[in-house]
């Protein structure tokens, strides 16, 4: 090699390493100011409990001690790493669960005794970090050979669901209040994505404008789908329902770029919305209290004339973290957590939740085109579509756009199962971006 070319590649490397150790700079910066605004909220509602509550407790703060432990992980992880897309996942993550275990600090869940909710924090971190360091550099392509394994415990789930599921508070819970249905998202994402990157050409085929795909291409998907909502609705889970209808109809889109499956899909939500509302029963229910919770102001409509109360009280700067009655809205610590944001932080900070889920959503889409092959980016946005989908449904019941469904607020809403579910999403997501 000439001198020249010598030269050349020792300022190439030094120029690398210069921008490495910005970067991890930048990472160190951005990681700490997350990890300082959470430490501040917890730290005030603590201190405030102190002052009138003899019985408080400094093992309390290990849920803070746990997020600065993860802080800390994250970093080592991806510290000196190319890595710019999964770090920012990482950090809008991070700081959405750390409002959220600030929330949830304030309304007392970390006092309590429930083992699943003080568990569900660390195993929710560990499960997003392994997912991530397990699965990066393309090992997430083990998943394409995993899929029927994957479809095989999506139904397994949903089968004891329905067998040995108990009702509480409109919920199905197995023993212990777990719920697995939380883990069938993502699992039927990867189901789904396996099979669209093998048939994604028979299904892409059009006639007038609109999807006409071929038999068997469409037998198989029929033949994935049909078990699946058949057991979802046996279970009367109305929001994992449609969730699962909206994330098929998505990846459907992404996979053959015809947006006229969504013209499928409206006219079967509309056709399935109106047999709904004809029929009486606990959907017809919640559709009369989204349409006018005036009718039943103390029964049906209650929960969401309190949400109501809650975010319209919070004006610009909101009541003061601990200030506010978030707890005079039911159930809020799962279904209308973004309305006790809204009470105590205010419209700003509810603002900028919003642009944190939008940023997460916007991300994963855009980045689902970076791996290699069919299966890669038909796997990033079917999990970012369980992420934005569950967070639109949840945020969208809140503030009355559409009906309640029960699915709760991803990364925020107090939860064992759901948080652990979602983080791991996160971490895969993380890995496949990471490509």
């Amino acid at each position: 090699m000439s001198e020249r070319g010598e030269k050349k590649g020792h300022d190439d490397k030094r120029e690398f390493g210069t921008l490495a150790a910005a970067g991890t700079r930048a990472l160190a910066a951005r990681l700490f100011l997350v990890w300082l605004a959470v430490s501040l909220a917890v730290s005030t509602v603590f201190m405030g409990r102190l002052a009138w509550d003899d019985t408080v407790s400094l093992r309390e703060l290990v849920p803070l001690g746990v997020f600065t432990a993860a802080v800390v992980l994250e970093f080592a992880l991806l510290a000196g790493k190319t890595l710019s897309s999964s770090a920012r996942l990482f950090e809008i993550v991070t700081f959405l669960v750390g409002i959220g275990m600030a929330m949830q600090f304030r309304m007392g869940a970390y006092a309590g005794s429930s083992l699943g909710v003080k568990f569900a924090l660390p195993a929710g971190f560990v499960a997003m970090l392994l997912m991530f360091a397990v699965f990066r550099r393309g090992r997430w392509r083990f998943f394409e050979k995993m899929a029927p394994l994957c479809y095989v415990v999506v139904l397994a789930a949903l089968g004891a669901m329905l067998v040995f599921g108990r009702r509480f508070r409109g919920g199905l819970y197995l023993p212990g209040n777990v719920n697995p249905t939380e883990f069938v998202k993502p699992l039927l994402a990867v189901a789904l994505a396996a099979l669209l990157a093998k048939n994604d050409d028979g299904l892409r085929r059009s006639l007038l404008g609109l999807p006409f795909p071929k038999v068997m291409p469409l037998v198989k998907l029929l033949a994935l789908w049909l078990p699946a909502m058949a057991l979802t609705l046996a279970v009367r889970d109305l929001g994992l329902a449609l969730l699962l209808n909206a994330l098929l109809a998505f990846m459907l889109v992404a996979a053959t770029r015809r947006p006229g499956w969504l013209l499928w899909f409206a006219a079967s939500a509309a056709a399935i919305g109106w047999l709904a509302w004809k029929a009486p029963g606990h959907v017809h229910a919640r559709i009369a209290a989204w349409l006018n919770p005036f009718a039943d102001p103390t029964g049906s409509g209650w929960q969401l004339l309190q949400g109501f109360s809650a975010m319209f009280a919070c004006g610009l700067w909101g009541s003061g973290l601990g200030a506010g009655l978030p707890i005079e809205v039911p159930i809020v610590a799962t279904d209308f957590a973004y309305a006790a944001i809204a009470e105590e932080l205010g419209m700003i900070l509810s603002l900028l939740i919003l642009a944190l889920y939008a940023a997460l959503a916007v991300r994963g889409f855009i980045n689902a085109g970076r791996p290699q092959g069919k299966f890669g980016p038909a796997l990033a946005s079917g999990l970012s579509a369980v992420l934005a989908l569950q967070a639109l449904l949840n945020l969208g019941g809140v503030v009355k756009a559409l009906p309640l469904t029960g699915v709760v607020l991803p990364f925020i809403s107090q939860g064992g199962s759901g948080l652990i579910a979602m983080m791991a999403t996160a971490g895969l997501l993380a890995a496949v971006e990471s490509d």
